[in-house]
């Protein structure tokens, strides 16, 4: 892949040079074969991880997509030069905050340009954190579904936070409608006491899906709001003279989340930009983080695997959650399920109250949350890197 030279405008690293440089770009039309959106979410709070994606109509030789993002005061916090892949996609990624902290709360606008022309440009939200929201919006509820096309099979992550949150009432009420006003998904889901944040990952293929606009309705006492998001009842593209899927991350899943000895476990995932030759490597770990298992995958051309086996062994010693953690290349994604060495065990399981459900989830969200923080320290890391290199690059501009 390609190198993405990201410059992020902290106070006192402006580069004026290529800040005025971006500034006299002339924006002769919006390209309309040419798209930009902003994965995969519209609302975003310090420290998460912005990720902007888009593709052009035509390959313009080596010529690079110019990026910049406007925070509500007018002012650039951040600009780049990002190489245009073969399949005519590009991406970049960046942590909220710095420089947009000190831009304020509020709509960010995300102008980019390619060959000349300006492509229609894309907003999303930013707040410092999950109160602030609430208090910029003036609402009890907030809520953020996806604001780029979302495909069969594809999941939605729906969040929003509840301010204030009544001890009484710990869960909302989140339906999702399709275009025919036919309700496909209606669930209560649980609110973080500390935080008042709730979240639901959902898959598309809810029913029959059709293709159009579904609206994402969360509903908590009195108060309600919704958001809708575009639906493709398709597969998601594939480049099929290269024979890689447009995917961006590997996706790992299980036929079932409960298990005891005995049953089938069938794991199943895909990866973007396959490379014929390299294994997706899987190892098993126990609750306490043991190996208790290890096994391999060739992917299939179009970059999907899968692999089945029993559950149990001389390994599986103890119950609770077990991780599937699978490395492909230098990706390395997981999966949870629960086993249980004895089949009853498993129906005591299922029929557990909320409240166990709960927790059991929470320490899940945990446990992703803690490996989401490892790889934004990695980022931050590099991104310092980064910018120290940018500083002595711009030093030895100026002093020629």
């Amino acid at each position: 892949m390609k190198s993405t030279r990201l410059f992020s405008c902290h106070a006192n690293t402006i580069m004026p040079i290529f800040v005025m440089l971006m500034l006299l770009i002339p924006a002769i039309s919006y390209a309309n074969a040419d798209s930009i959106w902003v994965c995969c979410s519209n609302l975003f709070f310090s420290g998460e991880k912005i990720t902007i994606e888009g593709k052009v109509n035509e390959l313009l030789g080596d010529a690079q997509v110019a990026l910049r993002i406007v925070g509500p005061n007018g002012k650039i916090v951040n600009i780049a030069q990002l190489d245009v892949e073969d399949d005519k996609s590009f991406r970049t990624e960046f942590i909220a905050g710095g420089a947009m902290e000190k831009a304020g709360q509020g709509k960010y606008t995300v102008f980019a340009t390619y060959g000349g022309q300006q492509m229609a440009p894309t907003i999303f939200d930013f707040a410092f954190d999950w109160t602030t929201a609430n208090q910029q919006n003036g609402n009890t509820i907030t809520l953020s579904v996806p604001n780029s096309p979302v495909y069969y099979n594809d999941r939605i992550m729906i969040k929003g936070s509840i301010h204030p949150l009544y001890p009484a009432t710990p869960q909302v009420k989140i339906s999702v409608t399709n275009p025919d006003n036919n309700v496909v998904f209606s669930q209560f889901v649980w609110i973080d006491e500390q935080t008042g944040i709730f979240e639901k990952n959902l898959e598309t293929n809810l029913g029959s899906p059709i293709t159009g606009a579904y609206t994402v309705t969360a509903k908590y006492k009195d108060s309600e709001i919704t958001k809708s998001f575009q639906f493709k009842a398709e597969q998601k593209p594939t480049d099929f003279t290269s024979g890689q899927s447009n995917l961006k991350f590997p996706i790992i899943k299980t036929n079932n989340v409960y298990y005891s000895d005995g049953d089938d476990i069938i794991i199943s995932g895909s990866i973007a930009n396959y490379d014929v030759g390299f294994p997706v490597q899987m190892q098993i770990l126990d609750s306490k983080g043991d190996m208790v298992d290890v096994m391999q995958s060739q992917a299939l051309s179009d970059g999907t695997f899968h692999v089945s086996f029993k559950a149990g062994g001389p390994e599986w010693t103890i119950d609770g959650q077990y991780e599937i953690r699978a490395q492909y290349k230098n990706y390395i994604f997981s999966t949870y399920f629960d086993y249980q060495k004895d089949a009853e065990s498993i129906e005591d399981t299922s029929n557990m109250s909320m409240q166990e459900e709960n927790k059991m989830l929470q320490q899940q969200i945990s446990s992703l949350r803690l490996q989401v923080q490892t790889l934004e320290n990695k980022i931050d890391n590099l991104n310092q890197i980064i910018q120290e290199q940018v500083k002595v690059i711009y030093q030895w501009v100026v002093t020629r």
